[in-house]
């Protein structure tokens, strides 16, 4: 198939479907099919290129030339940028081929949100359960994939903005260590936590992205090389696995047999598994929502204090301008939290190779429901606080569909630059089973 005809076919699944389900912020169909005619031209070149001419979509906080960029705010919704992202500048030099701008939660969720989904755009829904929350703040980079809008979006995630949609859409996603991939180009939520991530159907997919994404750019001064190891296959049947012995108990009912059989799917083709407990008494979400909300407050304060500023969430804003209050003794306990996190991890990791658990441990909400409280209560919730807080890279994979229908994912962490290892891991369990293929209803196919 040519990469016009490609092209073409996703385009119009984003105005149809994609639409539907809120997960489209803008079109780009002059660029892409700009884009498409030039991928066609290298191929017939003779350029094998994987990227060459694969539709994909970005979330609306990374800049894309001549495509709106409104950060998922009310008052910039028709913001145009004349600038790429380096990601994005990156994917289009392989010949990537740039279909839409996708949504995100109001300012990727900074400072909260009291209603799921809100943004500029109205609220997504999730592709499983059109009542339900598609997770955020990366919403409409999950249901762009799991409709099969395009192969795979860019997302991004300081807490959890990545595994989370990709758990409650039943898609792969996969959170870098911190400062593999530049975000130059992209919103500043946390300077310290920000992250550029993929969601893809499969593992593998979002390693062949990554790949193409990854070393400094000379500008986003956190953006270190990867380190050189070898290029060897893993010895998957070695490898130690660590699993927390209460990994199950918050996990919602519907949920907890899917859950258990993914776990047991995982341990059978890994050597060893052993206990590992993630702190309850550190306070990992308290610690990385404050950190959050302050450093938003700092990265936004031209928009959140000018007379113009307009969020589709009032409540937002109010929570941003009130972290000008926050004591310079609570961030700085929060920082050593963070410190802790990365020690508490050092340990683990001289025990296992990775940790797994569950990515969510609850049913996404209705989208009518109240704002549940982020706490500590569930080891997934600590996991993924943790893991952020210290800058890990994790990967979420789909595990099956629990008693209601939904998506069960596991979200799998490793050490810090561990990323090719826990993508092929992903990618082996993937192999063995079929639940990344599993679509929703809506799908278009």
């Amino acid at each position: 198939m040519r990469a016009v005809d490609l092209v073409g076919r996703c385009l119009d699944r984003a105005e149809h479907a994609g639409r539907q389900f809120g997960s489209i912020a803008a079109l780009a169909t002059d660029r892409a099919m700009a884009e498409a005619t030039a991928a066609d031209a290298r191929l017939a070149s003779g350029d094998t290129d994987p990227l060459l001419g694969i539709p994909y979509g970005v979330k609306d906080v990374i800049a894309a030339r001549g495509a709106p960029t409104s950060w998922g705010a009310t008052c910039l919704r028709d913001r145009v940028l004349d600038e790429d992202a380096t990601v994005v500048d990156r994917l289009s030099r392989r010949g990537g081929v740039l279909v839409a701008k996708v949504v995100t939660s109001s300012l990727a969720g900074g400072g909260g949100l009291d209603r799921p989904g809100m943004s500029a755009h109205g609220q997504a829904r999730n592709p499983w359960a059109p009542d339900r929350f598609p997770g955020g703040s990366s919403s409409g980079s999950a249901i762009a994939v799991a409709l099969g809008v395009v192969p795979y979006a860019l997302g991004s995630e300081t807490g959890g903005s990545v595994v989370q949609p990709a758990a409650f859409c039943g898609v792969t996603g996969y959170r870098p260590t911190w400062g593999l991939i530049p975000r130059t180009g992209m919103m500043t939520l946390s300077a310290r936590l920000d992250k550029v991530g993929v969601l893809a159907q499969t593992a593998a997919d979002c390693a062949l992205v990554a790949a193409a994404m990854i070393g400094p750019d000379g500008i986003d001064e956190d953006a270190r090389p990867e380190p050189t190891v070898p290029a060897q296959r893993p010895a998957f049947d070695r490898l130690v696995v660590g699993i927390s012995p209460n990994e199950l108990d918050q996990v919602a009912d519907p949920m907890r047999a899917t859950a258990r059989r993914g776990l047991d799917e995982l341990e059978a083709l890994v050597g060893e598994v052993r206990s590992v407990e993630i702190s309850r008494e550190l306070g990992y979400a308290g610690a990385i929502e404050l950190i959050v909300t302050a450093d938003a407050h700092q990265s936004l304060s031209s928009l959140i204090w000018s007379p113009d500023v307009e969020l589709a969430d009032a409540g937002q804003l109010a929570r941003l301008r009130a972290a000008r209050g926050i004591p310079a003794a609570a961030y700085a306990e929060a920082l050593d939290v963070q410190r802790l996190a990365r020690e508490q991890f050092a340990n683990v990791f001289r025990e296992v190779d990775l940790v797994v658990g569950v990515s969510m441990s609850d049913q996404p909400q209705l989208r009518d429901e109240p704002r549940r409280p982020r706490g500590s209560a569930s080891v997934a919730d600590r996991l993924l606080a943790a893991a952020n807080l210290a800058g890990l890279p994790g990967v979420a994979v789909p595990c099956g569909l629990d008693d209601d229908g939904l998506p069960v994912s596991l979200h799998l962490v490793g050490p810090r630059h561990s990323d090719r290892l826990l993508l092929a891991i992903a990618s082996h369990y993937q192999q063995h089973t079929s639940h990344h293929q599993l679509r929703p209803t809506p799908c278009v196919g």
